[in-house]
């Protein structure tokens, strides 16, 4: 397991990637364009950027936090469509990715949630579709995988390893019923 510590960037950030490099057992860090709106592009500049920042001091960029959630998913308004995206890579710029199902989750299917809670990367949890609900024409997935923060923006898997939603939060006045979309 690796250990890491969130950063928000040397703009936003009281505590340096010195500092952090110094902490026994720190190797890298968490982070994410803090200083992109919800909706704008993230370009492979900024991501290299960042990247060549972090590794100059020495840490690793160990994940990137989709934090900037827009406020059109979060409330499942009909804009969030514009700002869910599904990236076509040219070939020679290929990155590892998952597959996406093309089946409607059914109630019982099991799920696996990836997430990365607490500086912890890429966490894995279990549960099952418990059902879904039409809200405002979006299709929610209600799901049993735990989750907490961390986790939204994170794949919620079949049990086959193919995408079936991004978890985005969950029902805090019940016990472990948890959203995607």
């Amino acid at each position: 397991m690796e250990m890491t510590l969130r950063w928000y960037g040397s703009k936003f950030d009281t505590v340096t990637l010195e500092q952090i490099r110094q902490i026994p057992g720190v190797t890298g860090v968490i982070s994410t364009l803090y200083d992109t709106q919800p909706g704008e592009l993230w370009t492979q500049e900024r991501i290299h950027e960042l990247k060549s920042e972090v590794e100059a001091s020495g840490l690793r960029l160990s994940g990137i936090e989709s934090v900037n959630v827009s406020d059109a998913i979060k409330a499942a308004t009909p804009d969030r469509d514009k700002d869910i995206a599904i990236l076509k890579m040219a070939e020679e710029e290929k990155i590892p990715s998952l597959p996406i199902s093309g089946d409607k989750p059914l109630r019982g299917e099991k799920t696996v949630a990836i997430g990365s809670q607490k500086g912890v990367l890429n966490l894995v949890t279990l549960g099952n579709v418990c059902g879904s609900v039409r809200l405002e024409e979006t299709d929610w997935i209600l799901f049993t995988s735990p989750v907490s923060p961390g986790s939204s923006g994170g794949p919620l898997l079949n049990n086959k390893g193919q995408v079936i939603g991004m978890i985005i939060g969950s029902y805090s006045d019940t016990q472990n019923l948890n959203l995607a979309v």
